[in-house]
């Protein structure tokens, strides 16, 4: 009968203690778990605050064209919509209140988003007209829709403005050839600049690059 007692009592110890065991590991197991998951929560939660901070930050509002607006039409109210989007590009490089009205320079699609490099600074009027020069001395990194002035120089050094902010629409600086769009006044202002460029030796035509033309201002 003792043997019997002293197995039933070594028995319910054991028990007892895988209980505790099992309660001592499983609680530790569970802290753990609680633990673990709280520092994953804490950093999923941190990220997503990064990714929303991203997106905010790469947020713009820009024109959309409706419709497929053709080169030389005026970009309006009625040809784009302001959207929100998400993009890299800085805002101030997408067009904004004040390029409405102005003329565009290239077939633009439905849909395109519209950047100002796409819209020219002057208004194409009735009596615009596109000229071709071959007197005028053409920088060697001006490229195509790039903006000039384009200046005359005397040989006793006056330096004189004949046109300013002008867009290059096509030029060959093999050949110093270049083709402009301008006014009366202006086409009259070139031709009395090319009448003294003949007239006093040692005078000439030559162009002048904006660097910035979105945010430098004619001469």
């Amino acid at each position: 009968m003792k043997v019997r007692r002293r197995i039933r009592r070594s028995t319910r110890q054991y028990i007892t203690v895988a209980l505790i065991c099992v309660i001592v590991i499983g609680g530790a197991a569970i802290f753990t778990s609680l633990i673990l998951t709280d520092q994953i929560r804490q950093e999923y939660e941190h990220k997503l605050e990064e990714a929303n901070l991203e997106r905010t930050k790469n947020q713009r509002s820009v024109y959309t064209a409706l419709s497929d607006i053709k080169i030389g039409e005026i970009l309006s109210i009625e040809n784009v919509k302001k959207m929100i989007v998400y993009g890299s590009q800085p805002e101030e490089t997408y067009a904004g209140e004040e390029e409405i009205g102005k003329a565009v320079l290239l077939d633009i699609p439905a849909g395109t988003q519209i950047q100002k490099n796409m819209l020219t600074q002057n208004m194409i009027d009735s009596e615009m007209r596109e000229v071709e020069y071959n007197v005028i001395l053409i920088n060697s990194n001006l490229i195509n829709n790039d903006y000039i002035d384009i200046r005359i120089m005397f040989p006793n050094g006056e330096d004189y403005i004949v046109l300013s902010k002008k867009m290059m629409k096509y030029m060959s600086p093999e050949i110093d050839s270049c083709f402009l769009w301008l006014s009366e006044e202006e086409i009259l202002r070139m031709a009395s600049a090319i009448v003294d460029a003949y007239l006093y030796q040692g005078t000439k035509l030559y162009t002048t690059k904006y660097i910035e033309p979105n945010i430098q201002s004619s001469s």
